[in-house]
């Protein structure tokens, strides 16, 4: 009997100690006061299921779904003492639900960045977990690089009572898809020649990707008896750079006879980031078609004269060699 009577006086006293060390009412702190503290356990949960493939830049919003996971936990003896018991750790007889406010803390600024609800209000859950739902919308801009980036989503929920505020962040990637812009042109398009003719076309590419990019020539028209002859196959251009790739154009012999002749020369260029991805594929979004032209001169005795020389020049050749090899004889 007395030993019951001394528990109950015990109990008594640590309650009276407690809620003089809580002073007066409090719904939210931002931190517990007094000689017990609880400290709530927040976790976050991103499914990143939507961000296994690259964002659309300039596309549509890609969502991503977060759970929020709250729970405070409490002794027993407490929770045996519903009404005491709640003042004790909340500050409050009506415990009223947790204000959980999400941010973005490194938001990119070619990225427009929103969380469908930023305030979450959970009830608190006593040794086990309370949950909420909301998600992040990822939009990025057509200038965005197509760089992989960390984005750190944060959670913060108040103190209440003698439960402490509290905060956690996660981190995940996102990354913004490829863009294969470049822009491909030459001074003189057209050039003028006669016949034997060697003529450098310097094609200008310049890169507007929104990443280093690799400009790959993969076909281009040799019609018959012409020569072409790139300076190289391929040129990697940083972004926001410019590089030149040469062509080497050499007419026939039957080329220039007549006027105004045109032959066209058609090249197919292939765009890709730097370095390329395995599955990076030819498509008609990375694919660039471009053309040079030689002609002949518009006055008839020009491509005559041309022809002639040709002819004289290639003779002198010929004969060069008949009597070469008649000295060695």
């Amino acid at each position: 009997m007395v030993k019951g009577m001394f528990k109950r006086l015990s109990l008594m006293m640590v309650i009276f100690i407690l809620l003089a060390g809580s002073g007066t009412v409090v719904t939210q702190s931002s931190s517990a006061k007094g000689l017990l503290a609880f400290t709530p356990i927040l976790q976050l949960e991103v499914d990143t299921t939507p961000l296994n493939q690259d964002i659309e830049p300039d596309g549509k919003p890609v969502n991503v779904p977060v759970t929020v996971k709250y729970r405070v936990d409490i002794p027993q003896f407490l929770l045996s003492l519903p009404i005491v018991g709640r003042l004790i750790v909340y500050g409050s007889f009506i415990v009223p639900p947790v204000k959980i406010h999400l941010s973005v803390v490194n938001k990119p600024d070619w990225a427009d960045i929103s969380i469908t609800s930023p305030d979450l209000y959970i009830d608190v859950g006593e040794n086990k977990f309370s949950y909420a739902n909301t998600s992040v919308s990822i939009a990025v801009y057509k200038d965005a690089p197509a760089e992989s980036y960390t984005l750190i989503l944060k959670a913060e929920a108040d103190g209440m009572g003698r439960i402490t505020s509290q905060s956690v962040e996660a981190q995940f990637k996102i990354k913004p898809g490829y863009i294969p812009l470049v822009t491909i042109n030459t001074d003189e398009p057209i050039k003028e020649a006669g016949p034997m003719t060697t003529l450098t076309f310097p094609i200008k590419i310049s890169n507007n990707a929104n990443k280093e990019t690799i400009v790959k020539l993969v076909e281009y028209d040799t019609p018959p008896g012409w020569g072409v002859q790139p300076s190289q196959s391929q040129i990697v251009i940083p972004q926001d750079g410019e590089a030149t790739l040469s062509l080497a154009v050499t007419t026939p012999v039957g080329f220039g006879w007549t006027p105004n002749q045109i032959q066209q020369i058609k090249l197919k260029f292939v765009v890709m980031p730097s370095p390329p991805t395995v599955e990076y594929e030819e498509t008609a979004t990375n694919t660039y078609l471009y053309s040079i032209s030689v002609k002949s001169g518009s006055a008839p005795m020009a491509g005559l004269a041309g022809g002639i020389i040709a002819i004289i020049v290639v003779a002198i050749v010929i004969l060069l060699m008949i009597l070469k090899k008649k000295k060695q004889i």
